[in-house]
């Protein structure tokens, strides 16, 4: 998989505010004042505290009583430089633009899981009307200088509607999970409405001034299915086409790697030899039907048939989080993921070892941290994925003397810049290539772990949340060149 090229990190003019918009919020805790910040927070987080402050407006999770057009209040909280204003949904709402158009028709879109689409085809209409509501209530509190930056599938439309308001500051967009297909929204698997839909929805990104993408693969899946004129992009570079409104670039999402190392650095070094000690495979995530769960463990009740000699050695932790369970086809993953779990348990568990270490609770994030810095081995397999925060997490957790080893799909895209640099990259529908990786991973020199380890950590530390944060705003305030224009007031 090719590796798009780097580009130097670029200064950041300094603007009045930056706003950023998405589904949900992540309210500081009201006791600590910490924002849990995990996956798309990291990335809202970064581009606010990096631009010296900014406002962050959403969804808070409630439920509004009242579905007969009633005023909803805007919840203002304030931490420092940092202003949250959020709202909330009716129970349509929440049932329509979020389960229904989001989870059940969009996700499993973009994802090109067909197997997993439970098509809801009246619910188009409410998710626009959403995003039409998100673009009302948050319009009296721009600021004629605010420059505006909207994440993920469930706003797509937002810029559009802001238009309309006539809003003319800079919009940009930043999708964080994958782009499919033009083959997959041409197939069979894709109901003729949702690709009537999807259409317009490609067409809503060029409201926009500028758009993100996480890969090279999703930039070329958006060009190819636009009908647009495809070329290998550089990373943290945008560019326009001819003859259209909006730039648009690959910026792949990292994370705060110095801040993980420092976390960490003062803590002991998993142990080279000790009496009785096994090898820990350690997995962590939400229970998601994209996350390729069951192929894993597949894999593992593979490895483990395969390599007898190695039972009692090794012992697998799993960390997942239930996720969206009032949704019929994360029920029907979840189901699967616990036959899987007891199928490895039932054949193999021992009376004084088990092989599995399987959780649905949530951990502290320090407490993650910390297993990731323990585990020898990480395993990021997801069927695909838009980028994957936790395997960049788990190599900046592990500590220099002593090293992990990452195990990662072909298919997330994090692939694109690890892959290069030493990371055992697996098939996630392989159950024998995730069995003969964790093999190899298990049995891997020392001095090669050590090596891939200080490449990684190189490469996560120059390109890290930070950068990916000011590189996306940079490339939004550089001027528009060829035929494209701008938006200026």
């Amino acid at each position: 998989m090719r590796v798009c090229s780097g580009s130097n990190k670029k200064q950041v003019k300094k603007m009045s505010r930056i706003v950023c918009i998405s589904n949900r919020v992540s309210l500081p805790d009201p006791v600590t004042g910490e924002i849990k910040a995990g996956g798309l927070a990291v990335g809202v987080k970064a581009a606010l505290e990096s631009n010296g402050g900014g406002l962050w407006f959403g969804w808070d999770g409630s439920i509004h009583p009242d579905d007969h057009g009633t005023a909803r209040s805007v919840k203002r909280t304030i931490q420092g430089n940092l202003t949250f204003l959020t709202m909330s949904l009716t129970q349509r709402e929440y049932d329509e633009y979020y389960k229904g158009m989001a989870n059940q028709n969009l996700w499993p879109l973009m994802h090109e899981l067909g197997d997993n689409l439970d098509p809801a085809p009246n619910v188009y209409k409410t998710y626009k009307d959403v995003n039409r509501l998100f673009a009302k209530t948050l319009l009296p509190h721009l600021r004629p200088d605010d420059v505006i930056w909207v994440h993920d599938y469930h706003l797509i439309p937002l810029g559009k509607e802001l238009r309309a308001l006539r809003v003319h500051n800079k919009i940009a967009f930043y999708n964080h999970i994958p782009m499919p297909s033009k083959t997959f929204l041409e197939s069979a698997a894709v109901p003729s409405f949702l690709k009537q839909q999807y259409n317009e929805l490609q067409s809503d990104l060029f409201y926009y001034d500028q758009v993100g993408f996480q890969s090279c693969r999703d930039y070329k899946n958006f060009m190819g299915a636009a009908g647009l004129p495809y070329h290998e992009p550089d990373r943290f570079d945008s560019h326009t086409i001819a003859g259209s409104p909006t730039k648009f670039g690959v910026f792949p999402i990292s994370i705060e790697t110095g801040e993980i190392r420092g976390q960490l650095n003062n803590e002991k070094p998993k142990p080279l030899k000790r009496k009785n000690y096994y090898k820990t495979l350690l997995g962590a995530e939400r229970l998601d039907y994209t996350k390729g769960l069951w192929h894993r463990m597949e894999g593992y009740y593979c490895f483990l048939k395969n390599h007898p000699e190695l039972m009692e050695k090794v012992r697998y932790q799993q960390i997942t989080p239930l996720s969206r369970s009032d949704i019929k086809q994360y029920k029907k993953t979840i189901d699967r993921t616990r036959r899987a779990v007891n199928k490895i348990r039932n054949k193999f568990s021992r009376r004084d070892w088990q092989p599995i270490d399987y959780s649905e609770d949530g951990i502290p994030r320090e407490a993650l941290l910390q297993r990731m810095r323990d585990a020898d081995i990480g395993l990021v397999t997801p069927l695909i994925d838009g980028q994957n925060l936790v395997a960049k997490e788990y190599l900046a957790a592990q500590s220099a003397d002593n090293p992990g080893v990452l195990i990662l799909s072909c298919n997330a895209g994090a692939a694109e810049e690890l892959e290069a640099l030493g990371v055992l990259c697996v098939d996630p529908e392989d159950v024998n290539d995730i069995a003969d990786k964790i093999y190899m991973a298990l049995t891997l020199p020392f001095e090669e772990r050590q090596e891939i380890h200080e490449r990684c950590v190189s490469h996560l530390t120059k390109y890290d949340i930070s950068y990916w944060s000011d590189s996306f705003i940079s490339q939004l305030q550089t001027p528009m060149s060829g035929d494209g224009f701008g938006r200026a007031a």
